[in-house]
């Protein structure tokens, strides 16, 4: 009996793509993993969820995802009902290309919109404004793709709360299916890092932080959307397939340089150079399986821990009848040394042990500190 399946490709333009040639070089090799990835898994999974991400697919030529998902589905089984998720920038998001996609199969869109005010978006060196963000939501929907994600970004330097609640009004205001409410992560390499070690970039505290996230949960819950995981809101049935698999402990097969992949209880990240991924890409079906005896396996332990990690972003919490049923042994077994921790977290109002229903889950409150709480099990 094949197993249902979630496959992501990872398109880091930044790396790879400089120039026509290099774009053209890439997908061949992208191309080439999925030939030889789907000789080696075509008769184990049903595919059910795809999601192109990882970058900014929407920069390349719309021929480039055409040619991608037509050899995914020449080579591997995908189920009738697929979710395919695109991510897209406003600005390189045109009406050819959303024609493509609907054409080439793509259901749902994920658009980076950040923020839905032009002096932010000009900080952070977004290359749309406010009217191009919402045009391209409603072409999106002109042209039939009506299952839409926006990605939100909020703790932006000398942002106002008030300007922050504008941004989420708009969003609600269109109606889109999704959103995704991240606080800004300041990376090494970054302008906005140089500034910040410099003293002449500031975010918010923790206090700040707080009212920022509360903003955002109020708001969205209130306009009926479901905080179903730390930084996600859907309406019913609109959740993100394909991070629900991730965070459900559910295997995935990534393709593209760097992608990393969980499938027959091995975890591995494909390279992430990019001679080095040539070579990878092309591994065929013996010498792929030679190379997956080489990959180290988690310890048990290992994975109890990623299993409790990625359960504890989601509302639902960690399913402790799962836990056993997966790993033959129950939770307060394997955590009984974090029993005492979890009550002191509970009595503060972070986290719930609901022995009923035999789940262990964050509160609103929690999910702030989820980062802490989660580390405790890893």
């Amino acid at each position: 009996m094949k197993e249902n399946n979630n496959n992501y490709f990872r398109l880091r333009e930044n790396d790879v793509i400089v120039g026509e040639a290099s774009v053209k070089g890439y997908f061949d090799n992208l191309l080439k993993e999925i030939d030889n990835r789907g000789k080696y898994l075509r008769d184990k999974y049903v595919v059910d969820t795809i999601f192109i991400g990882g970058g900014t697919p929407s920069a390349v030529d719309e021929e480039y995802i055409e040619k991608l998902l037509k050899k995914i589905k020449l080579h591997y089984d995908v189920h009738e009902d697929v979710e395919i998720t695109i991510e897209a920038n406003p600005n390189s998001l045109t009406e050819k290309k959303i024609v493509s996609y609907k054409n080439a199969g793509i259901n749902r869109i994920s658009i980076g919109v950040q923020s839905f005010d032009d002096d932010e978006l000009r900080m952070l060196g977004r290359l749309h404004n406010e009217e191009m963000a919402i045009d391209k939501i409603n072409l999106c929907r002109k042209l039939g793709i009506e299952n839409l994600s926006v990605d939100l970004i909020f703790d932006l330097p000398d942002q106002k709360l008030e300007s922050w609640h504008r941004t989420l009004i708009k969003a609600i205001s269109l109606g889109v299916d999704h959103i995704s409410a991240y606080s800004l992560q300041i990376e090494e390499g970054t302008e906005f890092y140089r500034e910040f070690k410099m003293g002449s970039l500031s975010t918010a505290d923790d206090e700040k932080l707080r009212k920022f996230y509360d903003l955002a949960v109020n708001e969205l819950t209130n306009a009926g959307y479901d905080h179903y995981e730390i930084s996600n809101f859907s309406k019913i049935g609109k959740e993100s397939g394909h991070n629900i698999k991730y965070w459900k402990y559910e295997e995935y097969l990534g393709i593209g340089i760097g992608a990393s992949s969980y499938i027959l209880n091995k975890r591995w990240e494909n390279p992430k150079v990019y001679s080095d991924y040539g070579k990878y890409s092309n591994l065929d079906l013996e010498d792929f399986d030679m190379w997956l005896d080489g990959v180290k396996e988690n310890s048990e332990k290992e994975e109890m821990g990623i299993f409790i990690f990625t359960a504890l972003r989601m509302k639902e919490g960690v399913n402790l009848r799962e836990f056993k049923k997966i790993f033959g042994k129950s939770f307060r077994e394997v955590y009984s040394d974090k029993l005492d921790y979890i009550k002191k977290e509970a009595e503060k109002g972070n986290c719930i042990l609901d022995c009923s229903e035999k789940r262990l889950f964050l509160t609103e409150n929690g999910f702030l500190k989820s980062n802490d709480i989660m580390c405790e099990f890893v």
